[in-house]
């Protein structure tokens, strides 16, 4: 990449950007890796189709990158899926095109593997681009009725989350991954698109007794929701709701499925009755309902055997709920 040696040696880590339709972002979160301290990885970017001249920019101006230009939009999920497919690294991060780390980020992630074999995946502290002191992440939080939700979201830092911890999930915008966890449990599911793939993900590796760890130090800023604005609100709500149902089908333990459900359903109702007034919101929560239950048999033969009983993984729910 131009300004931005690489060493090939291992441990190799490949830092995976999907992008579409974001050329404006790609200089600035390219800029960032390239000031990493730690040196001993290879970019791979993603172009899902972008009609902005994105893959033309990659080009010409970051030819050190891995560029796989793809002709659709294939979402976050098949996005990532095709940078696997071309990585070489010991360890996956996936980054949004949005982020930007600071210098020791790289390092710091990556250092969390060292900690225990069976750390699956590492996360660190995120916050928002425009309000430094606002915290936009600290891993994730997974519910009962199969969404993620970002810890410490919109909390002023106030140094409350600066210990090095197992939280449930980490958040795919600027998480690294073991690919020895990644073999055993799959990467991202492509059906779901966008959104709350990598609960699903995260799930699976709670199922697998897999751990992720938090660590603080490692720091990125993120220009929060610069692609979902694009996409657009109907195209949120409706996969948020269908991925949810399928979170639940795909990874929650049999016995907690069916009270999941109704829990996650009267959610998404009450969702929809407090939104009521805004025509489209009812209509796409409606939509991706029916779109979850339609596909559920296919869901669920997706399901991987899990080696940590219901009580295990209900407290890797619970943690910090």
């Amino acid at each position: 990449m131009s300004g931005c040696p690489i060493k090939l040696h291992s441990p190799l880590v490949s830092i995976i950007i999907v992008n579409w339709n974001g050329r404006e972002l790609l200089t600035r979160c390219l800029a960032a890796l390239s000031g990493q301290t730690r040196r001993d990885f290879e970019v791979v970017v993603v172009d899902n189709g972008s009609s902005d001249g994105s893959a033309e920019f990659l080009r010409r101006e970051h030819p050190g990158a891995r560029l796989v230009a793809l002709d659709q939009n294939t979402g976050f999920a098949g996005g990532n899926n095709a940078g696997l497919a071309v990585s070489r690294g010991r360890f996956i991060v996936t980054l949004n095109n949005d982020m930007e780390p600071c210098p020791d980020w790289l390092e710091k992630l990556a250092a969390g593997f060292e900690r225990d074999p069976r750390i699956g995946s590492c996360v660190g502290k995120m916050f928002f681009y425009d309000r430094h002191d606002i915290i936009n992440s600290a891993g994730d939080v997974l519910l009962f009725d199969g969404q993620g939700v970002n810890r410490g979201l919109n909390e002023k830092d106030r140094g409350h989350y600066e210990r090095e911890e197992y939280v449930p999930a980490a958040t795919a915008g600027a998480a690294a991954y073991r690919r020895e966890m990644l073999e055993e449990t799959g990467f991202f599911d492509e059906r779901y698109f966008a959104y709350f793939e990598d609960v699903d993900l995260s799930l699976r590796a709670i199922r697998r007794g897999w751990r992720c760890l938090y660590v603080p130090s490692a720091v990125a800023y993120h220009r929060h929701m610069s692609t979902t604005k694009k996409m657009g609100e109907d195209f949120l709500i409706f996969h948020a709701t269908r991925n949810k149902f399928w979170n639940i089908l795909k990874d929650f333990p049999n016995m907690l499925i069916v009270p999941a459900l109704l829990y996650s359903l009267g959610g998404s109702l009450f969702f929809a009755l407090r939104n009521s007034r805004k025509g489209a919101v009812p209509r796409n929560v409606a939509r991706g309902i029916i779109a979850a239950f339609e596909r559920a048999r296919e869901i669920r033969k997706k399901r991987i055997h899990s080696i940590v009983s219901a009580k295990e993984f209900v407290h890797a729910l619970s943690l910090f709920n």
